[in-house]
């Protein structure tokens, strides 16, 4: 019976050990996202200032942001390379972002683009 509870303060102990682990290497990851961003893609971020997740697509032309989990998503922005242009659904004429920049989009336009065109 000993050695039984011996083995799951044992696997406890691995497991706290484990998820600390998982958080330091979690929180030093989101602190240079910006920079994270690779050469020539067009980055989206949910968090502000390149914080949070990275999102990009692979390619130049517009792509439903809906159908990757990350629509309604983008608080921040990186284009290395290419200038996007992002829309919501419904909304005609969207907002057009300059090569070579990142920034926090707007406080009307966090998490509100659900399509995304990098222009190549």
């Amino acid at each position: 019976m000993a050695k039984f509870g011996v083995r799951i303060i044992t696997s406890v102990v691995a497991a706290v050990a484990l998820g600390a682990s998982l958080l330091t290497g979690t929180a030093s990851a989101t602190t240079d996202s910006y920079a994270n961003c690779p050469y020539g893609r067009a980055c989206l971020f949910s968090g502000t200032n390149g914080s949070g997740g990275m999102w990009y697509p692979l390619g130049c032309g517009t792509v439903d942001l809906r159908n990757y989990g990350v629509g309604d998503w983008a608080r921040s922005y990186r284009t290395y390379g290419n200038r996007i242009r992002l829309s919501s659904y419904g909304d005609t004429v969207g907002y057009e972002y300059p090569a070579w920049s990142q920034n926090n989009f707007g406080t009307a336009q966090q998490a509100v683009f659900d399509f995304m065109t990098v222009v190549c």
